[in-house]
């Protein structure tokens, strides 16, 4: 019989730090900019995007993802 490990559905601590760089960013930019625009609404919604395909997509390297803790 092969067990499944039991997952968490907290996201890794790798996928926290790109979005934190991937925010920072898209603020860095708009600070640049002086404003929001339509550009940067494209790449908010982009980043969105890849943030929760990150993260739903299993991590092959990471076996069972992140542990449960008990």
């Amino acid at each position: 019989m092969n067990a499944q490990p039991n997952k968490s559905g907290m996201p890794t601590r790798k996928w926290v730090a790109a979005t934190v760089i991937a925010v920072g960013g898209l603020l860095t930019t708009w600070v640049a900019t002086g404003q929001w625009t339509r550009e940067l609404s494209g790449v908010a919604v982009t980043l969105l995007t890849q943030r929760i395909v990150a993260y739903i997509v299993p991590n092959d390297d990471t076996v069972g993802g992140v542990p449960i803790k008990k």
